[in-house]
């Protein structure tokens, strides 16, 4: 049983510059940002993590961020309106400072309409042309926009609801033939991988081959035309995410295509760049637009957990972890320094010390399984000894929880709790894939370096509550309640009682964990995409709020 559940949970899972060569003076992050500064914002859906998750940080800071009505967002089944998009942000972008979007949103209608879209090529590029226009009306606005290339899911499992249907039947022959075809453009295949080429192509059907393959020849093309706007300035800064990828895939290779053809373009990372992670990208931009109002670049030293660490390739990446948080702190227009007393933010990663990545449930072939059950393990200890160390000293800490994906690391989390760490963090992210985690808790420590520790205990115990609370524990039980398997991607006519299930566990979680938080037991919970993956958490914090949490440490 929990290997099925396992399976169904990752399956749900999936469903949904600045460089500086020489260390700088310390930044006085310490004062509170003057507020001067407006953002408008095009998230690539309307997820609370892709909307109000990514902005209430900047809130916090003082900053004005415009974004377009959840409404007129993409979301699971429903596209959003490229020209009624396109009309908003016109009719506002006069009122920023920049402008940080969704190529997604203004080009396909969203994350999700990017894959299973039917617009012609001709209908694309001249959406993707708008932004000629936009440049020229808008000469002094900064414009950092962001974009998906579409993922590649290993099965229909994986795919969920965000792919064409077919991809249920088809999926893994599609996602096997564009392994090796990605593979023979960089080596030659041997006998019996070429047998399974041509076995692979024959078994998938013409019609189906078309249209997927089709698709993504039309959205390389719009991402080229984009490159070619950064080229020209009339984008100031473009990055591509490579979501949900794998070391060999059609995402994989045309990335390797588009790399090519940045340096024909001779693209600067500054301007440019193509990385792990998609949803995490909003939270780096919109750090990226603080940072430059500010004309400031913060520094930040990053520490892994002991073992594999740095060199640690996660689930759902085709990448080293170090190297994708070094494409982030380029995003977010800050740089690293191996001097962490010097530096404006430590940012701690807990990876597992064999470099594993799993969602709760170890491969059954591991000799030493790795169980999201609480119990600390050979590297829990040593980590949190790492965050202890670098809080008694002062520094600022964010914290990225990616031993396992699509929640917190239980045995962490307790050993925080414990301790009464838990607020005494900047930030903090244990959320779907790991770079997601890193990209989020990066961009949101940063911010969050002109906030009080009050304000960052409002961001961190939503945070708590989702990845720790609802992921990592309570969606399992959500999961075992569920009449039937009809349920697993609608919740349909359950969807009343799985709130109000998942509301009283979590105020029951809240109440023994987070007691710190006076409100984090007076919660509404929601299901935004009619999912159990994703859930809206909202605090009321309407209630004459205390500020009586004790910041002393525990075992120092």
């Amino acid at each position: 049983m929990k290997k099925k559940l396992s399976i169904l949970l990752s399956m749900l899972s999936l469903v949904f510059g600045l460089s500086n060569s020489a260390d700088l003076p310390q930044t006085e992050a310490a004062a509170q940002s003057t507020g001067q500064g407006t953002i408008l914002f095009v998230p690539h859906d309307n997820r609370p993590t892709s909307c109000e998750q990514s902005t209430e940080a900047l809130e916090l800071a003082g900053y004005n961020v415009i974004m377009p009505p959840k409404d007129m967002l993409g979301g699971l089944h429903n596209n959003g309106d490229t020209a009624e998009l396109w009309n908003w942000v016109n009719k506002n972008i006069a009122k920023a400072d920049v402008a940080v979007v969704s190529t997604d949103s203004l080009i396909y209608g969203g994350l999700v309409a990017s894959r299973n879209h039917n617009a012609t090529e001709d209908e694309l590029l001249s959406r993707t042309d708008k932004f000629k226009n936009l440049r020229k009306a808008n000469p002094k606005v900064k414009v950092f926009a962001f974009a998906s290339l579409m993922r590649t899911p290993k099965d229909g499992a994986a795919a969920g609801a965000e792919e064409p249907a077919y991809y249920q039947d088809y999926g893994n022959k599609l996602f096997k033939y564009s392994a090796l075809n990605d593979q023979k453009e960089i080596r030659v295949l041997g006998a019996k991988e070429k047998a399974e080429f041509e076995k692979l192509k024959a078994e998938i059907p013409s019609g189906v081959h078309k249209d997927y393959f089709g698709r993504r020849t039309k959205n390389i093309t719009v991402t080229k035309r984009l490159m070619d706007l950064t080229r020209n300035g009339t984008l100031n800064f473009f990055v591509i995410g490579k979501d949900d990828n794998a070391p060999f895939c059609a995402t994989h290779q045309e990335s390797r295509h588009l790399i090519t053809y940045s340096k024909k373009l001779n693209l600067p990372n500054n301007k440019f760049m193509i990385t792990n992670g998609i949803d995490e990208f909003g939270m780096l931009l919109l750090t990226r637009a603080v940072t430059s109002i500010e004309n400031k670049q913060y520094s930040v030293n990053v520490k892994f957990n002991m073992g594999t660490g740095e060199d640690t390739v996660p689930k759902f990446s085709d990448a080293r972890i170090h190297k994708s948080i070094k494409d982030e702190l380029i995003m977010a227009g800050a740089w690293e320094t191996d001097k962490a007393d010097k530096a404006d933010l430590v940012l701690l990663v807990n990876t597992d010390y064999k470099g594993r990545t799993t969602d709760g449930y170890p491969d059954p072939n591991d000799p030493e399984p790795m169980y999201n059950d609480g119990q600390p393990r050979r590297d829990s200890q040593y980590f949190l000894n790492m965050i202890q160390e670098n809080i008694a000293k002062g520094r600022k800490v964010a914290l990225a929880d990616i031993c396992f994906a699509n929640g917190s690391d239980n045995a962490l989390m307790n050993l925080l709790s414990e301790n009464k760490l838990l607020f005494r963090l900047r930030s903090y992210s244990g959320w779907n894939t790991p770079t997601n985690s890193t990209g989020f808790a990066l961009g949101q420590g940063l911010v969050n370096l002109s906030l009080s520790q009050e304000d960052c205990n409002k961001l961190l115990v939503k945070r708590y509550l989702d990845d720790w609370g609802y992921q990592a524990n309570v969606r399992e039980k959500l999961m075992r309640s569920l009449p039937g398997s009809k349920y697993y991607f609608d919740l349909a006519d359950y969807e009343k009682t799985a709130e109000s299930l998942v509301a009283n566990e979590l105020r029951a979680f809240a109440a023994q964990h987070l007691g710190e938080y006076p409100n984090s037991t007076d919660i509404k919970v929601t299901f935004p995409w009619h999912i159990t993956f994703i859930g809206g958490i909202t605090i009321n914090e309407s209630n004459d709020f205390k500020k009586n949490i004790n910041f002393s440490a525990a075992g120092m």
